[in-house]
């Protein structure tokens, strides 16, 4: 994600907009990704046309610059997109197949980052481990964005915790 596109993006999620993460890089002749675009990826129960949009009106979405990277990211079992209330620390769990070594993992809370991982070096990539909510806000949003040592990045859909 370049830096105007983030900065959109958290701009936002600031102002409390519930929003998914997406990227894009088609075209019109029925290219996916072929000019150095993004690609979404996309959390669905099936290849149905209903499940597929279903996914989309649900935000389970995540945006890569390019790069065929699986991400799977919950807080207390609820997938991206989802809102939830947890009275105590929510336990977020981060799963990433990449398409070369990551370099790091980074988990945001309200747009900051608060944790950073590093990737040791390989392709697959597991977390899990609790984070307080933001201090005196009614809710947080966490979202994930990982980079691999090729420079691709991938990034999550927000999760909101009430």
């Amino acid at each position: 994600m370049s830096r105007e596109y983030q900065d959109l993006y958290l701009a936002a999620l600031g102002r409390g907009l519930h929003v998914g993460a997406y990227a894009s890089g088609d075209n019109h002749l029925g290219q996916p990704g072929a000019f150095q675009g993004g690609l979404t990826g996309l959390v669905a129960r099936g290849l149905t046309r209903g499940s597929i949009y279903d996914g989309f009106r649900q935000h389970q979405t995540y945006g890569t610059t390019g790069a065929r990277v699986l991400l799977r990211f919950e807080i207390n079992g609820q997938k991206m997109g989802d809102t939830l209330e947890s009275p105590k620390d929510p336990i977020l769990d981060v799963g990433l197949l990449g398409t070369a070594p990551f370099q790091k993992v980074d988990v945001y809370r309200q747009g900051n980052v608060v944790k950073s991982l590093p990737g040791e070096g390989k392709t697959k990539f597991h977390w899990t481990g609790a984070l307080p909510k933001e201090p005196g806000a009614a809710e947080s949003y966490f979202f994930v964005k990982a980079y691999q040592e090729d420079g691709q990045t991938v990034w999550s859909s927000p999760i909101w915790v009430r």
